[in-house]
């Protein structure tokens, strides 16, 4: 079943987390003058228009991108703003010179933002006509960039380990099939065989009107793995919201497992999250814990 699109969802609160931390994890990963490979497993169509298709998107996006792109002058001028959330607000900027949020990235713009001529990009999408429009946004790309229709979890097992020894794999599925666990907990046990050292980040949803036994599940199967460290951050909306008011039927937060977090990178999104639930969501809640501590 491939019904799900994301681009009447993109730049809501889920979004906006996801690409904080990636953007924490690649900013360390460039850090060190050596290369590395980037793989995407769900990639969608690499960025987004802003058009009246997306207007149906309206209320999602005030969840997340919308509010945090109408600060980014306070970002600027706020010397207590923490240096993440002014990176990604240099990266908006960018993107939108004209003051308007006219593109809105999806994650592998903002992977192919951190590629240099020794590092690559793989990003797979498995829905046809999805992946002809991320053909289509990634037309003159580089070279260092590959796209692929085939199965994220597949070409994972397949591309791994990376010639480089060092990257990251961002698994962020729709989670519209109802295996979807199943293939992520197959996907992670044979990710690690071949590459242990990698840093993978996996999102899922929160929903109200299902208990949270699937993740449970996912967690317990990657604790018996031999990994080094497992970290677990969860944004929550507000309490209360309806259907009506925030344009989420189901959706009441936003979950990451990252597997081999770098260095000082749960402090630095901790105090991006302090600061957005203070300053532009108040109400908001976050969980974070170290499922395994790294040695």
């Amino acid at each position: 079943m491939l019904s799900y699109l994301h681009q009447y969802h993109v730049g809501n609160f889920a979004d906006l987390h996801k690409q904080l931390l990636l953007t924490e994890i690649l900013g360390n990963l460039t850090e060190k003058n050596k290369p590395f490979t980037m793989m995407d497993t769900h990639g969608g169509e690499g960025y987004y228009l802003f058009s009246s298709k997306l207007s149906k998107n309206y209320r999602e996006l005030q969840s997340g991108l919308a509010p945090f792109f109408n600060q980014l002058e306070l970002f600027k001028q706020d010397s207590k703003t923490p240096e993440l959330l002014k990176k990604y607000a240099r990266l908006l900027q960018n993107w939108n010179p004209n003051n308007s949020l006219e593109i809105i990235p999806g994650s592998p713009l903002l992977l192919s933002h951190y590629l240099r001529n020794d590092s690559k990009l793989i990003v797979c999408e498995k829905h046809p006509s999805v992946f002809a429009k991320l053909e289509i946004n990634f037309l003159s790309k580089n070279s260092n960039i590959t796209l692929s229709q085939n199965n994220g979890y597949q070409l994972t097992k397949a591309c791994l380990p990376p010639k480089e020894k060092r990257g990251v794999i961002f698994i962020d599925p729709s989670y519209e099939e109802k295996s979807e666990y199943e293939q992520l907990a197959d996907c992670i046990t044979h990710a690690i065989k071949r590459f242990s050292t990698g840093i993978y980040v996996i999102w899922y949803p929160i929903l109200n009107n299902r208990p949270k036994d699937a993740i449970d599940w996912l967690i317990r199967k990657i604790l018996a793995l031999p990994i080094r460290a497992l970290w677990q951050h969860e944004w929550y909306l507000e309490s209360g919201l309806t259907r009506e008011t925030s344009g989420f039927h189901a959706l009441q937060g936003s979950g990451l497992l990252c597997l081999n977090l770098p260095w000082q990178a749960d402090q630095n999104l901790n105090l991006s999250m302090d600061w957005l639930n203070t300053r532009l969501f108040p109400g908001r809640k976050v969980k974070h814990i170290w499922l395994k501590q790294p040695d």
